[in-house]
């Protein structure tokens, strides 16, 4: 390898200007106009290409775009972004923010472009240099040093298959999500769905009544309503900046602009489960829609778990309505809903709007055969994107070590390889760990909670106490370190914090209902009872749970049958004395009869008010005969 410099091997680096009149000069159609906007890290993007007419692309002829000509934003807060332009968009001019950057021939402009890419971190260095701020000078740029390597074509191909598989990943997805906006209109705006005889409902005169809030017909049988009447939807919010132990997770936080990504497979920011738990903000699983509410208001699906600012909202699956059917709708909510924004600094809606959004409410019929066709494109637009991720990934861990000389590309073949290099210590790369520690014991014990309401929801005695006794007992008898926080409370070993985010996200995930109802106790006071039910989703959970408790369910099954159709009262006892018992353990004393019973009652007052002697002795046996205890054995 050598170094040359950038003015070595190129004919033209320079940039242009922006047409008299700025964007009131711009035409729907002409000569393209390239702005930093379009100048992506790799790509292009075409979202707000501008352009000219023939006399003002004549006014910039010194800065006329050529194929395969790298394109590099040399001002503002992208600066630095390169990537090669695309044919498609050619004849090009560019205006004063994008450098054009013309190779000599014997030197690859692909290769040049990864170059400049894997110096971007040195770039954002200089462009301060000589009093200018966020701008890199035509001279700064014909004196970067660039290594040309005698592989620079195959270091380019590799790199440039990468990118070309990614590329063609977007263009499927978009010709797929086109597609399944053009099923869901066909169905649910036109209603041409099938009929019974497999043909198009209106159009082979299905019958239509009028609706009042729609001002159109629908199809008979069809309803109309609010979509916060029919779907759970929920406000995001923003952790303390100020507390940094919220920020720096693994837990995916999107600001609105991210919403912009269709569909979305990660974040740029990511918080603790300490952050979820002591802000507004709520973990919405997979498959919720999510709307950006400020400025532009964009809908996209969640491919991934994850939380959001309060610029967006999320609406739930539900049973019936799912993200296939929410999205397309949401879609064409948009022109409608920009027309209710207010604020004149920043235009925004309000949850409420989004609330009170009408929406068709289809027979279930139809639906599920919609499901049929719509669910397989959106499932596989999910893949692709995920590929793309994987490729991005492999593309940016590559880039660094071609360039450097840690990888090469055998010459008859372009693979691979990594060259010897004894001085340098590689550290191994972790792929799998996507979670810190707290993270994943937070999601264990939502997955360990979500279990024991499938499990107990039938029984109406399983309410908060018998919940959280069981979930103490789970997490002791199997051995697992949760990092829940019991306290000694009146009712046993309860942790009021760990509780509420477990209801807070079973609720928010559509699994389970949280129900309440009044009942007078034995004083005469009336209070308030919790108990569960299904929903349609409620088995969503269970690929988790197998996953994270593979080596615990055994304990835990024993653990449910021995609590089956048990009262609250026997589990309260159970859980009390092992809290006792764990106590003694820990203080080195002698454990028998006398001592549990002891350390029962010195839990809290309130049990020697609701128990007698009699009842926690009787439970010692059944507790050493069935293995609730533990690792010593009571004498």
């Amino acid at each position: 390898m050598e170094y040359k410099l950038l003015s070595d091997i190129t004919t033209k680096i320079g940039s242009g200007a922006t047409p008299k009149g700025g964007s009131s000069a711009y035409q729907d159609s002409g000569i393209s106009l390239i702005r930093s906007q379009n100048v992506l890290d790799f790509k292009f993007s075409k979202d707000g290409l501008a352009y000219i007419n023939k006399l003002q692309a004549d006014k910039l002829n010194n800065v006329t775009v050529q194929k395969d000509d790298v394109l590099l934003n040399i001002t503002g807060d992208s600066i630095a972004r390169t990537c090669i332009v695309p044919d498609e968009i050619l004849p090009a001019r560019v205006n004063q923010h994008v450098s054009i950057i013309r190779s000599k021939a014997g030197y690859n402009p692909r290769y040049i472009h990864y170059y400049l890419m894997n110096m971007k971190p040195y770039l954002l260095q200089i462009c301060g240099v000589g009093g200018t701020r966020n701008a890199l000078t035509k001279e700064a740029l014909l004196k970067l040093p660039i290594k040309i390597s005698h592989q620079q074509n195959k270091i380019a191909k590799v790199l440039s298959d990468l990118d070309a598989k990614i590329e063609l990943n977007n263009r499927i997805n978009t010709e797929l999500e086109a597609m399944a906006k053009m099923l869901y209109d066909y169905w649910f705006l036109q209603f041409d769905f099938p009929d019974s005889n497999g043909k198009p409902y209106k159009t082979s005169r299905g019958k239509m009544v009028w609706n009042e809030d729609l001002k159109r017909d629908i199809p008979e049988g069809w309803e109309v309503n609010e979509l916060g009447n029919i779907l759970n939807t929920d406000l995001g919010g923003t952790p303390s900046t100020k507390i940094e132990k919220f920020w720096g997770g693994n837990i995916p936080w999107l600001n609105s602009g991210e919403i912009a990504n269709f569909p979305i497979v990660e974040s740029e920011a990511h918080i603790t489960t300490e952050a979820i738990l002591n802000s507004a903000t709520t973990l919405m699983p997979a498959g919720t829609c999510v709307l950006s509410i400020t400025r532009h208001l964009r809908p996209s699906i969640l491919a991934i778990e994850a939380c959001a600012n309060q610029s967006v909202v999320g609406i739930f699956e539900s049973e019936k309505f799912k993200s296939s059917f929410i999205y397309p709708y949401l879609k064409n909510e948009i022109p409608r809903l920009m027309t209710l924004r207010s604020g004149a600094q920043q235009p925004h809606i309000n949850k409420g709007t989004v609330d009170e959004s009408l929406m068709i409410d289809p027979s279930i019929l139809v639906l599920e055969k919609y499901y049929k066709k719509a669910n397989p494109i959106y499932k596989q637009i999910i893949n692709n994107s995920f590929q793309n991720q994987e490729l991005s990934s492999l593309r940016d861990w590559l880039l660094p070590m071609l360039m450097n000389g840690q990888v090469s590309v055998n010459d008859e073949e372009e693979e691979l390889g990594m060259v010897a290099e004894p001085v340098v210590e590689y550290k191994e790369i972790k792929t799998n760990k996507t979670r810190t520690d707290k993270s994943e014991a937070f999601l264990k014990k939502v997955m360990l909670g979500c279990h024991l309401v499938y499990r107990f929801h039938q029984e109406r005695e399983f309410g908060h106490i018998k919940f959280m006794k069981l979930l103490y007992l789970c997490e002791q008898v199997g051995e697992m370190n949760l990092m829940t926080n019991y306290q000694k409370a009146a009712a046993g070993p309860f942790d009021k914090k760990t509780l509420a985010s477990i209801e807070k996200y079973i609720q928010t995930s559509g699994w389970f209902k949280i129900n309440k109802e009044p009942y007078t106790g034995s004083n005469g006071k009336v209070y308030e009872r919790t108990f569960y039910s299904l929903t349609g989703k409620s088995t969503d959970y269970q690929k988790y749970y197998n996953n994270y408790f593979e080596s615990e369910k055994d304990k835990i099954e024993k653990l449910i049958q021995l609590f089956k159709g048990a009262n609250s009262k026997k589990c309260e006892i159970v859980a009390t004395t092992y809290y006792a018992y764990n106590e003694l353990l820990k203080k080195n004393v002698l454990i028998n009869e006398n001592s549990l019973i002891k350390g029962f009652f010195e839990f809290h007052p309130q049990k020697g008010k609701n128990f007698k002697e009699f009842d926690v002795k009787e439970q010692l046996p059944w507790m050493k005969n069935n293995g609730v205890y533990p690792k010593r054995q009571i004498d």
